[in-house]
């Protein structure tokens, strides 16, 4: 399996990935944010895939006062006909290897009803630390 940077052509595709996690961007959107997070040194888009758009990880170096400088997957997903088979594993380990690399610790948030990847994440070596509600204050 193939895995790579994508580039703004794959905006359509990864529209309809992004699907999956039941989420709908608009592919011109879609394709901004991929140009802006591949010039992002800070930021890591990698896609799984050779003639489709199997999987999806995008990953971040951040700082927070109380925690120092750490690596971050921010989204991860994987087209449902192909999962179980070793993509987001494959996905997750590019990361790791860059915080290796980077000699940080590697950290994921989930949300509270994905259990199946709770259980993904902790095969992986993960362990949780707690549990959160996001809350947004929308631009006006």
């Amino acid at each position: 399996m193939k895995i790579r940077r994508p580039h703004a052509g794959d905006a359509a595709a990864l529209a309809v990935l992004l699907q999956e996690l039941g989420t709908t961007i608009p592919v011109a959107t879609l394709a901004g944010r991929l140009r802006e997070g591949l010039a992002d040194a800070n930021q890591r888009l990698l896609l799984a895939g050779e003639d489709q758009a199997l999987g999806l990880i995008q990953a971040f170096r951040t700082q927070r006062i109380t925690r120092g400088t750490f690596i971050e997957i921010g989204s991860l997903v994987v087209r449902q006909q192909a999962r179980r088979q070793g993509i987001a594993r494959a996905l997750v380990e590019q990361i790791r290897d860059w915080a290796e690399t980077e000699e940080l610790p590697l950290r994921v948030r989930c949300n509270t009803t994905r259990e199946q990847a709770h259980r993904f994440y902790e095969t992986l070596g993960f362990r949780r630390e707690k549990n959160q509600a996001v809350y947004t204050l929308p631009h006006s």
